[in-house]
């Protein structure tokens, strides 16, 4: 199987691969901020909260199950769970492997989604340094995935955005020695479906012969 993340290791698509798997639109929105700040100054660890809608597979009413906090009403709470998109990350990105961690906490919101991420950058750099970096990687092909706003944004304001992360320059936080913390938004259903969509087109232009090798 190969996992894909668009803007990070999408041209590793072959024709001779026979299952992929576009991760999931918390590991899209890592993957593309660490990809941006490891580049640019260099990334030396990184912890994630995904603050994010709930899901399909929660309970609308407190039930019994083996995970308690699973089994509670989501929507009347804020629930921690666990994610698997920084150990996703590390296989994409080998040099940060055991430098990334994360969980989620599950929100009474039916859409729209964030990622807070801190990081411990390679070099100090202040809010409006980290905020040009960003600015700057997405006036190019990167900008098709991730999005640069200097609006006063919230959750609903992303629904029905096709890109993978919406990059929150007013909620950028940087003290001092390189620690940083950045907000990126994203539509969790809408956004990854484009994703699925750029798979599925770039899968389809190999050629038949390509893909019977």
């Amino acid at each position: 199987p190969r996992t894909i993340v668009h803007g990070v290791n999408d041209g590793e698509l072959r024709a001779e691969d026979r299952i992929v798997s576009c991760a999931s639109t918390t590991t899209h929105a890592l993957a593309l901020m660490l990809k941006v700040l490891d580049e640019a100054v260099g990334v030396r660890r990184a912890m994630m909260t995904t603050v994010h809608a709930y899901s399909s597979d929660q309970k609308l009413s407190d039930t019994i199950t083996p995970n308690l906090r699973r089994s509670r009403s989501a929507a009347q709470n804020l629930i921690p769970n666990w994610t698997w998109s920084p150990s996703v990350v590390e296989t994409m990105m080998p040099h940060l492997k055991g430098k990334i961690d994360g969980i989620a906490v599950n929100v009474p919101v039916p859409n729209g989604s964030n990622l807070d991420l801190s990081l411990q950058l390679g070099q100090a750099l202040d809010k409006e340094a980290v905020n040009a970096v960003v600015k700057q990687a997405t006036a190019g092909p990167l900008g098709r995935y991730l999005e640069y706003s200097d609006e006063p944004i919230v959750s609903s304001d992303v629904i029905g955005n096709a890109h993978s992360a919406v990059f929150d320059s007013l909620a950028t936080i940087a003290l001092g020695g390189g620690l940083v913390k950045t907000i990126t938004w994203y539509d969790n259903g809408w956004g990854y479906a484009a994703r699925i969509l750029d798979t599925v087109s770039t899968l389809g232009a190999f050629t038949v012969e390509e893909v019977q090798r």
